[in-house]
């Protein structure tokens, strides 16, 4: 009798047990489930997108970018571990051109980013890969300008993850987040601090200019005629001049271009002049534009003077000069007494 009860207690204590243990495999169930649906609800890709304005133009900003070796100037990554061992690519600023790090740092770890995508001062996209982080990452930035200050937006977009790792994206865009503003805190100061120094093989000055009295035409052609159309306007007006005592010569003959494309030129052939008279016909009494311009001086054929002009351009846009237009030629000395080598052209953008 008593080896039965003690058969029965054991028996009770037992399905007790098995109660418990049954509960417990209930509650740990209905926990990984809610954590299973609530990581599937979560975004399986992790993203970040942080701005900094930077008082420097666009391109300045880009041409240093491109340059990964200059990011250890401002990366956050590279503060963490200033003994991180970097290799990059022997060409930079071209698709395909890559930096590799190895770090025993494990917020740093093993990875490498290459130039995937890129817009010429305005855009560089990069595909990024980690040892202990699988899935191909990418992050990009995207430049802005507006009157010489820079908004730069740096953007990252992690690889999907499987529906039980989504919980771990929130996580990342926490972390990064503070990053990517941290990052772009230094590369402000960094930017803002670095010397500016725009190439200028064309020796071009900015300088102030009077304006001066000119009788001048307005009229339109195709670029291959410029040479053919000017010469018959200063024809013109060489003859309005001799026909006007009030008038006598002042200087050498100017162009002003006020459009110009594959197809038409709209420009305005003048004659500087002293005295004044009231236009007639097509032939008007003005003055040259007067203020700040940004000047240049060519050697050589004018038909060659494009360069000069492209170079103008080039330096306004990297020195983030505002044209004011039009521009204007000053041919400087009579072709037919120089060798053509020696035939001056003055060149001047006005600016604001």
């Amino acid at each position: 009798m008593l080896y039965s009860l003690q058969i029965q207690h054991l028996n009770t204590k037992k399905q007790h047990v098995m109660k418990i243990l049954k509960w417990i495999l209930i509650v740990i169930v209905t926990i990984v489930a809610i954590f299973l649906i609530y990581s599937s609800m979560q975004p399986n890709v992790a993203r970040v997108s942080e701005s900094i304005e930077i008082e420097k133009p666009a391109q300045v900003i880009y041409d240093d970018l491109i340059q990964f070796p200059n990011w250890e100037n401002w990366s956050v990554w590279d503060q963490m571990d200033p003994n991180m061992v970097n290799e990059y690519s022997e060409t930079m600023g071209e698709i395909g051109s890559y930096n590799s790090w190895v770090s025993e740092d494990p917020m740093v770890g093993v990875g490498r980013q290459e130039l995937v995508e890129l817009r010429e001062g305005e855009y560089l996209k990069l595909k990024m890969d980690f040892e202990t982080w699988p899935g191909t990452k990418y992050a990009a930035f995207t430049l802005d300008e507006n009157n010489g200050i820079t908004t730069v937006t740096w953007t990252y977009e992690g690889s999907k993850t499987p529906f039980f790792l989504n919980f771990m994206n929130s996580s990342i865009e926490t972390m990064l987040s503070k990053n990517y503003k941290d990052g772009l805190s230094n590369m402000k100061a960094y930017m803002e601090a670095m010397e500016t120094s725009v190439p200028n093989p064309y020796n071009l000055v900015i300088t102030e200019v009077k304006p001066r009295n000119i009788i001048s035409i307005k009229d339109s052609c195709s670029p291959a005629e410029v040479s053919s159309k000017l010469g018959e306007l200063y024809g013109e007006l060489s003859v309005f001049m001799a026909m006007n005592e009030e008038l006598s010569d002042a200087g050498m003959p100017i162009a002003l271009y006020h459009f110009y494309s594959e197809e038409k030129v709209v420009l305005e052939a003048a004659l500087p002049v002293n005295g004044t008279v009231k236009p007639e016909g097509r032939i008007n009494m003005t003055a040259t534009p007067s203020g700040k311009v940004l000047k240049g001086i060519h050697l050589g054929s004018y038909e060659s003077s494009e360069s000069m002009h492209m170079g103008i351009e080039e330096y306004m846009k990297a020195s983030n000069l505002d044209y004011a237009g039009p521009c204007w030629e000053v041919y400087a000395n009579d072709p037919t007494t120089v060798e053509e080598s020696e035939i001056e052209t003055h060149i001047f953008y006005p600016i604001k």
